[in-house]
């Protein structure tokens, strides 16, 4: 790792990475005067992503809330709905995408938007999204994002970027933290020299017609706080954990701020219980969120062995109910009715 050479603002202290206590860092809930300031966030610059389980959520999340979805950051995703409903189409999904028909799948998502259950593909016309998958992934092979890039292009999809020459196994991809690039292993965040936060964000940004701060923030531990994730219906038998997280910029605990609003997805085994704070911390967004005014929500999935999700997975397989791909799913839904609360639209 190239931990040692970074710092964070701990407390207003500067620190080395590696002497921050991510399983013990204390975090304090979500002050109930700032929360009440998080209403005012901008409804017409709402981005999401998500590594791994959590890209495949946010890819649930792009298609059936496309309404509100301005962009989306996707690195190592399955496509939409190629699990089937079921973990073993799951498996058959991630370890032969060859036989997986992205315009079968794609079918699917007309239907569904016909029915009613996703927003119109139309609005994925004008999301900025960023694709990353690693030329090594073993988890999620890249022939499951080219099938998901596919599937962009027959939604008609004009503001895709691809980064699929990088030489990195299956992992969050930063240009100062974790793992060397093409290694394959907890906490699953890799330094392969590109700050995939920062590309994806800034782009996003100009496509949306927001100003954008390239200056990079120190990272202030004093900015995240603790959320109920059980007001929303969260609980384990949904493989939801009862506390999520969130970053809210120093701009933003004013109600006369204007703020933007981010969500992302960790993977399997990149939740609290299992990483601690490491994956909150380090992907590198919440420094370019302090840059630029941004909340960031960090829900967070649980293990559940009773639905076959012994590493804290989101539901991309309908472990949790039939309806996970769709605005009826149990955790889709859950994850909307954050929007609204901390987001306000």
């Amino acid at each position: 790792m190239c931990a040692a050479a970074l710092v964070v603002l701990l407390s207003n202290v500067a620190v080395a990475f590696s002497a921050v206590d991510t399983k013990n860092l204390v975090i304090k809930a979500l002050p109930k005067e700032i929360e009440a300031n998080l209403g005012v966030l901008n409804p017409n610059t709402f981005t999401v992503s998500g590594i791994s389980a959590g890209a495949c959520m946010a890819v649930q999340f792009q298609y059936a809330w496309s309404t509100i979805v301005k962009g989306a950051g996707i690195i190592a995703s399955a496509p939409y709905q190629c699990s089937g409903g079921s973990l073993e189409g799951a498996e058959l999904c991630l370890n032969a995408p060859e036989l997986e028909s992205a315009s079968s799948l794609y079918t699917g998502l007309e239907i569904n938007a016909a029915a009613g259950t996703i927003d119109p593909l139309s609005n994925v016309a004008n999301q900025t999204i960023f694709l990353f998958s690693g030329v090594y992934d073993t988890v999620v092979p890249q022939t499951n994002m080219d099938n998901v890039y596919s599937m962009l292009e027959m939604a008609h999809a004009s503001r895709v970027t691809k980064f699929f020459n990088y030489s990195a196994e299956h992992a969050w991809i930063t240009d100062k933290y974790g793992n060397s690039c093409s290694s394959l292993g907890s906490p699953y965040i890799n330094n392969c020299g590109l700050d995939f936060a920062h590309v994806f964000l800034k782009q996003a940004f100009h496509d949306m017609n927001q100003m954008w701060n390239d200056t990079m923030a120190p990272l202030l531990t004093n900015n995240f706080y603790t959320f109920d994730q059980t007001q929303f219906g969260a609980s384990s038998s949904i493989s939801m954990a009862n506390t999520g997280y969130m970053y809210v910029p120093e701009q933003c605990k004013s109600a006369t701020a204007k703020c933007h609003l981010h969500l992302n997805w960790h993977g399997c085994t990149q939740d609290a219980n299992s990483l601690g704070m490491e994956y909150v911390l380090f992907t590198e967004l919440n420094e370019w969120a302090e840059s630029n005014n941004i909340v960031i929500l960090y829900p967070q999935a649980t293990a559940n062995i009773l639905q076959d999700n012994p590493n804290a997975c989101f539901d991309w397989w309908g472990f949790v109910d039939s309806n996970y791909a769709t605005k009826d799913g149990t955790q889709v839904d859950i994850f909307r009715q954050m929007i609204t609360k901390f987001g306000g639209f």
